[in-house]
């Protein structure tokens, strides 16, 4: 299986001569920040500075949180805060109307997948793999 989603807005390009010498080097000259977009970055990935790609799968599932319910993830409107962690039980019933009725099945099918995405990082064994 290969990934056909990817973000490249924070991406630097590396030659795949110089391999894994030039992504040290380009962790060094950031001063070993993490980059990344807020509100998409992995909470594991912000507190250790360890990627892989399980920290993708995050990634994906706030995406894919963005499509169910029609809202955006924005500091003013934590939608990962408010649905995964602080209201879960509300998720099911927050599906974007916009496009049509969902079927209880799909919908179930689609917040299971979202869940196991956004919240298996406390817990990186459990967490899917791209």
């Amino acid at each position: 299986y290969a990934a056909k989603l990817m973000d490249c807005g924070l991406s630097t390009y590396i030659a795949p001569e110089r391999g894994n010498d030039a992504a040290r080097s380009t962790w060094t000259l950031t001063g070993g920040m993490r980059f990344g977009t807020p509100g998409y970055m992995c909470p594991t990935f912000q507190r250790t500075g360890r990627f892989g790609e399980k920290n993708e799968v995050y990634s994906l599932g706030v995406l894919l949180l963005e499509i169910f319910t029609g809202r955006l993830q924005q500091p003013q409107d934590d939608i990962v805060g408010r649905y995964i962690e602080d209201e879960p039980e509300t998720l099911l019933d927050s599906a974007d109307h916009r496009g049509g009725q969902w079927s209880q099945v799909p919908k179930a099918a689609i917040v299971e997948l979202m869940q196991g995405c956004l919240c298996a990082y406390r817990t990186r064994l459990d967490m899917p793999r791209v």
